[in-house]
């Protein structure tokens, strides 16, 4: 059978890409962290290295090390404005651990 169109194929980026699209977007969610505000207008702000392996992984740890400490620190109560919506930390982090997910596979 065919293949459905803009599948496997078009409309699927190179693996590279979807790394520095994860690196991008946690990020925005690193920001939010510590603005309380989710900007997804600034997403490519947060990486603009080479798609290299070695560029991505020191990207990648980066952002976790990022996370990490903004999880030292961070006011569990505060609400995160996402586009308007406010959101709670936990419906937050929900969000963030579905996007990984999306992408881990």
């Amino acid at each position: 059978w065919a293949l459905a169109p803009h599948r496997i194929g078009d409309g699927f980026a190179p693996f590279s890409k979807q790394l520095r699209h994860v690196v991008c977007v946690r990020g925005v969610y690193n920001a939010a962290l510590a603005t309380g505000k989710v900007d997804w207008a600034r997403k490519h702000d947060h990486y603009a290295g080479p798609l290299t392996r070695d560029a991505l992984l020191a990207a990648l740890d980066d952002k976790q090390r990022q996370l990490l400490g903004a999880l030292e620190t961070i006011d569990v109560n505060a609400t995160i404005d996402w586009g308007g919506t406010p959101f709670t930390f936990a419906l937050f982090t929900w969000e963030f651990v579905q996007h990984e997910a999306i992408h881990h596979g």
